[in-house]
């Protein structure tokens, strides 16, 4: 498995998921994949694997049908049942997202990335899922978060909220910023964080660019605390003109 599974699995445990790592998982034939279960309340689980971009239709079809008819099977032969962290309950053929991450080459066409996605992302059978594409530039971004960074969820979270860099990513010039969107894109369990300092200073921001005029009228539109009052202020504003 590739990097950025391995940055999905970190996230996930950040976020004080259970993980399993699945060897040799027999897809069809001769055909076998290593993959990552993660949950954090046995109801809503994740499925980590890697999938060549020319090769994500097998998730629509093998892929997810083995997932589906086997993997109970698997991690009963397999693995420790008692010293798993956690077994699958019940709500697993229903409520559980495949998150692929898949490597993008340069030749290919972005037009053509997107199908690709699109049809995997569109399927509404056994499993929800979605594709987190990258190139050669992302992967390396990848692989030096995971090594500088002790908490990434707080990194990306960070550098999400930067303005600067949001504006340099409209711009086409910011490959971070670009990458990390993603991240917050296909990952159900990567939330940004808005905390109450935050919504103060945004506050702080809309009055400091009000004229006099307008923030006495901020203020008395704040004290309009129901119908009546606001139907009295129009009335008198009635009067006034």
């Amino acid at each position: 498995m590739n990097n950025v599974c391995t940055l999905v699995r970190n996230i996930a445990r950040e976020q004080e998921h259970k993980i399993i790592k699945v060897y040799q998982f027999n897809v069809v034939d001769n055909v076998y994949i290593d993959f990552y279960i993660t949950t954090k309340d046995s109801f809503e689980y994740y499925i980590i694997i890697d999938c060549d971009l020319s090769n994500l239709g097998d998730v629509n079809n093998s892929i997810q049908i083995a997932l589906s008819t086997k993997l109970r099977a698997h991690l009963d032969r397999n693995l420790d049942i008692k010293n798993l962290p956690f077994t699958l309950s019940h709500y697993f053929e229903k409520n559980t997202c495949i998150i692929v991450t898949s490597k993008v080459k340069d030749e290919v066409s972005s037009a053509d990335v997107y199908k690709f996605i699109s049809l995997v992302e569109e399927d509404s059978y056994y499993f929800k899922k979605q594709v987190i594409y990258f190139n050669d530039e992302e992967l390396s971004f990848c692989d030096n978060l995971i090594l500088s960074e002790d908490n990434i969820t707080e990194y990306c979270g960070r550098n999400i909220s930067k303005i600067d860099k949001y504006e340099k990513y409209i711009l086409n010039n910011d490959l971070e910023y670009g990458f990390l969107s993603k991240l917050y894109e296909k990952i159900p369990f990567l939330n940004l964080s808005v905390t109450e300092q935050d919504l103060l200073n945004l506050d702080d921001m809309i009055k400091s660019k009000l004229t006099a005029e307008e923030t006495n009228l901020l203020s008395q539109l704040e004290l309009l605390s129901d119908e009546e009052k606001i139907d009295q202020w129009i009335s008198s504003l009635e009067v006034e003109k």
